[in-house]
């Protein structure tokens, strides 16, 4: 009788379950890129990007990267795009308008200059200028907005130390099947008014995806020792305070350095992930 009830539980559940009790699903694309899935809803962020011969970040291979903009399963049924900022290992102007043109449901959610660039640089851009959204935003300012079925935040902060590779760099506060989600790219943590002044530390983030160099690890002239940043640790800590912090941007070269300061990393931030592989995916 009680294996008959079990059964009639596992054939029931997922008739009524919600999206917040089927998890979160992350799937890592690249360098900075991911597909977050809660339920029906996904979101692809920072992952349309080409291979540069200047810069040594990882982008997704040809492939994967005509997967997404054709919309291909696990990429069918996206409803956000989200760019962070107009740097080519966030953002390649071709796929990400390729992708709007092949997935008409969808809708970008970006910065003025990464709408700007789409234009200057794609002409098919007015067949999907009506799905872009890209407020015009002061720094530490955010708005909030419902696209698509999704309520997020969308804030400006200063990319880096603001000196070198200036631009404007949107984070995306989400919430996702019962989840709080925070995407802040091409942040190091030299203005940490931002995230005090947006009160990231008291709106119970649950994941939070964060640049690893400088704010949690500095390099000196060489990539081959990586040093923990304490002041950097301390602000995840102390104004984002995610439950799950998870690590990105470290570019190729850095990687090795990273791996061996990875143990002390975890003991200073538990429960920090770092996703290394293109396409490895974590449920949380």
């Amino acid at each position: 009788m009680k294996l008959l009830c079990g059964a009639l539980v596992l054939l029931l559940l997922p008739t009524w379950m919600s999206a917040a009790d089927a998890g979160l699903a992350v799937t890592h694309i690249d360098h900075a890129g991911f597909l977050i899935t809660a339920g029906d809803t996904k979101v692809l962020v920072d992952a349309l990007t080409y291979g540069s011969p200047r810069w040594s970040y990882k982008a997704p291979s040809k492939e994967l990267r005509e997967k997404m903009e054709k919309g291909e399963p696990p990429f069918d049924g996206i409803q956000l795009l989200l760019v962070s900022h107009a740097h080519g290992d966030h953002f390649g102007p071709p796929p990400v308008v390729s992708f709007l043109l092949k997935n008409p449901k969808a809708t970008l959610v970006t910065t003025p200059e990464v709408r700007a660039l789409a234009k200057k640089w794609v002409g098919n851009f007015p067949k999907v200028a009506d799905r872009v959204v890209a407020p015009e935003l002061e720094w530490k300012q955010s708005v909030s907005r419902e696209i698509n079925g999704v309520r997020l935040e969308i804030a400006r902060l200063k990319h880096g130390n603001d000196k070198e590779w200036p631009a404007i760099v949107y984070s995306f506060l989400l919430d996702l099947g019962g989840k709080k989600v925070l995407y802040a790219a091409g942040t190091e943590g030299s203005f940490p008014e931002e995230y005090r002044e947006l009160g990231w530390a008291k709106r119970g983030i649950d994941l939070a995806f964060l640049g690893g160099t400088d704010l949690m690890v500095q390099f000196g002239d060489s990539n081959s020792s990586a040093q923990l940043s304490a002041g950097g640790i301390r602000t995840v800590r102390d104004l984002i305070a995610p439950k799950i912090p998870v690590m990105m941007h470290i570019t190729p070269e850095r990687t090795a350095a990273v791996e061996k300061a990875w143990p002390e990393l975890q003991k200073q931030l538990p429960g920090l992930v770092w996703f290394r592989q293109e396409m490895e995916s974590r449920t949380f």
